[in-house]
């Protein structure tokens, strides 16, 4: 659940509950009305002071103590004016057994708390990597990221959870996979696919003010375009992008770009043709690679001058 969701789904829930709490406390009997029933309302108003408290605090391990404990102590007191009766009050209708009643308003308002509970536990409790979040999130646009930042791909992983949780539950799709912004959904036909693309971009416009970069419906036995690969059942290849930039690197003699590309498509179809790029421009000059990289890939040592090409004349 992205956190702005959870924040207004929290407040609601909270509203709905002191909306109904009020209700019952202002049945308590007068002894009770500035004693514990007031003590209940404070305690309800400090749970949501803390939670305002800590969805603007960067440094929250103080502030979410406080309001775990402040939540304990509305909970035990709700049921300490249960044991004590105060929630068997007559509310107009008749033929209602009291006690029912009674067991009832606890009931509603012990699970109202115990949600709430849950809601408010739905938060990172890494205060270090909140902190570092925090760092990088804050910049000159109202809107976005920046795209590079390593961070990005857990803000992403994050924000997008909603969908994740809507299409498995919600849409009940068995074969789906998502990594950062990149999704995939296997073993539909082409006319579910199309209403499951249309469904999820309605959920991502509604809830998280999202909308597809692209989108693509295709057969399986033309390859998976996913996180990097076009994969098949028994190979896998990088992306044809992937293969323009490694020979724009080899080409320039950029030894990172090579040996990042090289890394990507380790166990891939990809990989032969990737080394013969390198061994055939190496007839020309030699890469500023490792000796590591080298022995992984077999290939020659630097300085190392293969035989002529093929149809050369050698004296």
């Amino acid at each position: 659940m992205s956190n702005i969701h959870a924040e207004a789904q929290l407040c609601r829930k909270f509203t709905q509950f002191a909306k109904l709490l009020n209700i019952y406390l202002n049945h308590f009997p007068k002894a009770e009305r500035y004693a514990l029933a007031n003590r209940i309302r404070n305690s309800a108003y400090e749970v949501y002071d803390l939670i305002t408290e800590a969805q603007k605090r960067y440094i929250k391990k103080t502030t979410l103590t406080n309001l775990d404990i402040a939540h304990e102590r509305l909970r035990m007191q709700i049921y300490l004016a249960y044991e004590l009766g105060h929630f068997r009050f007559k509310d107009g209708r008749k033929g209602d057994d009291a006690a029912a009643l009674e067991r009832h308003r606890y009931t509603t308002l012990g699970e109202m708390v115990d949600e709430l509970g849950r809601m408010i536990e739905h938060k990172i409790k890494d205060e270090r990597l909140l902190n570092v979040m925090m760092m990088y999130a804050d910049h000159e646009e109202p809107v976005g990221i920046p795209i590079g930042n390593l961070l990005s791909q857990l803000y992403a992983l994050i924000y997008l959870n909603p969908v994740d949780h809507y299409v498995k539950r919600g849409l009940g799709i068995a074969y789906y996979a998502r990594y950062v912004d990149d999704m995939l959904i296997m073993g539909v036909s082409r006319e579910q696919a199309v209403f499951l693309r249309d469904r999820i971009g309605e959920f991502l416009a509604e809830h998280l003010h999202l909308e597809y970069s692209k989108t693509s419906i295709a057969k399986v036995r033309r390859g998976v375009n996913f996180v990097g690969y076009r994969t098949w059942r028994r190979f896998r290849f990088t992306r044809k992008h992937s293969l323009y930039k490694f020979r724009r690197a080899v080409k320039k003699g950029d030894a990172a770009a090579v040996v990042s590309i090289l890394g990507h498509a380790k166990n891939t179809q990809s990989l032969p043709y990737l080394v013969r790029t390198i061994m055939e421009a190496e007839h020309d000059q030699n890469l500023p690679l490792s000796n590591r990289v080298r022995r992984a890939h077999h290939l020659p040592p630097p300085g190392h001058r293969r035989g002529p090409r093929s149809g050369a004349v050698h004296h």
